[in-house]
């Protein structure tokens, strides 16, 4: 699919699979907007034909051209169907290329997934996968195969204050709402139970959908019972061993300390203190002689004073049906 839309508006949110080759860009898409408040429609058109002409124009059309060559089942699309997409169409017939349009746009597909969502859910079986900071939940519902949903790869972050990936930005909501409801749709004529992790409704920035949360908590769950060692050592090896630590990037200890901050009046003034001090000790060590290991006394003492009591009381809060 080709997005004609202005970059701003394919950021905020588009169709699975489509490539943004605009019409306009976002200073040309403001100032036409700004004349269509001022002048009304008509003026709007011939002020787009006026800045949209000649070698810009045709730049464009080859752009177009180009990826409809690499990809001839492609079709086009704007908010609505409209004027973007229909002058689009226009411009690449006169250059002897046919593309076809998405009717209704952009608005009219993403009203189209949220209906299927809502006429899927009713059908499928959750099987919610809970256990203590640690325990392997994430492991476990990859190794499920094509029978699971991964919520933190699809909003691309952990869900919670250590949560963020290096490097990685999250989706906007509208693409990450988009996402799950392609996992469902791919998964809807499977049998037997979809294993989800329990999450929180928000994983990062992004919010679940309130009918698939809805469903999440109604659902039947089991629990992934782990030591506590067993879980300091799943956490030092995904947070520490595989941070970018790893290349000696001691940014990292400083990201540590600033989603410490996040939760210290929940900790505690004392214990935050305190795990700040271990978090430096570790930080201290590593550069000294490149060891990694105290990190797992600051790791301990967040899960038993901070991630188990959380746990505990959102078990209590959202399980009813334990298996």
């Amino acid at each position: 699919m080709i997005d004609v839309r202005a970059p701003i508006e394919f950021q905020e949110g588009s169709l699975p699979g489509a490539h943004n080759i605009p019409l306009m860009n976002n200073e040309e898409r403001h100032e036409i907007g700004s004349i269509y408040k001022e002048k009304g429609h008509q003026a709007a058109v011939d002020r787009g034909h006026q800045l949209i002409n000649g070698d810009i124009k045709d730049i464009r059309i080859k752009k177009w051209i180009s990826f409809i060559e690499k990809n001839p089942q492609a079709v086009l699309y704007c908010f609505r169907g409209g004027l973007r997409s229909q002058i689009t169409q226009q411009w690449l017939s006169e250059a002897g290329c046919e593309i076809s349009l998405i009717e209704g746009g952009y608005k009219a597909v993403r009203s189209g997934l949220i209906q299927m969502m809502e006429d899927i859910l009713p059908k499928l079986e959750f099987k919610m996968v809970s256990g203590s900071t640690g325990s392997g939940k994430t492991k476990f519902i990859q190794e499920q195969n094509h029978s699971s949903i991964d919520l933190e790869k699809l909003a691309r972050h952990r869900g919670s204050a250590f949560g963020g990936f290096a490097d990685v930005v999250q989706p906007s909501q509208i693409d990450f709402e988009n996402a799950l409801i392609l996992e469902l749709i791919k998964l809807k004529d499977k049998p037997g139970p979809i294993y989800i992790e329990s999450e929180s409704r928000l994983i990062g920035r992004n919010v679940l959908p309130p009918s698939f949360y809805e469903k999440m908590l109604k659902s039947s769950w089991i629990e992934i019972e782990c030591s506590l060692d067993e879980r300091v050592d799943h956490i030092f090896e995904e947070y520490i061993l595989k941070s970018p630590l790893s290349h000696r990037d001691l940014s990292h200890f400083q990201s540590l300390k600033n989603s410490l901050s996040k939760i210290s009046k929940k900790l505690g003034g004392l214990r935050y203190q305190e795990l700040v001090d271990d978090l430096e000790k570790s930080e201290a060590e590593f550069i000294k002689g490149g060891e990694l290991q105290l990190n797992k006394e600051w790791i301990r003492k967040l899960l038993v004073w901070y991630y188990d009591p959380l746990y505990i009381h959102s078990q209590l809060r959202r399980h009813n049906n334990k298996i």
